[in-house]
């Protein structure tokens, strides 16, 4: 996902979905600050930034690809 779109402080649905064998997208640093989110598809949890999602309180749908066990 490109850095600029945790510019986008109005944006509100974003989904995204499996392309040429590409699975989820890591989300950019900062998307914790876009709280307009509703919705949030495709996302790759790997990464330091997942944790951002927490701060989404508006967000109604949320979807994760590629979670192992080794996620909590």
């Amino acid at each position: 996902m490109p850095k600029f779109v945790v510019s986008l402080s109005n944006l509100r649905h974003l989904k995204m979905f499996k392309n040429h064998g590409v699975c989820g997208v890591k989300i950019p640093e900062g998307v914790g600050s876009l709280r307009n989110f509703l919705t949030l598809t495709g996302i790759d949890p790997s990464g330091g930034t997942a944790g951002e999602i927490r701060n989404l309180t508006q967000l109604r749908r949320l979807g994760v690809l590629d979670v192992t066990e080794g996620y909590q």
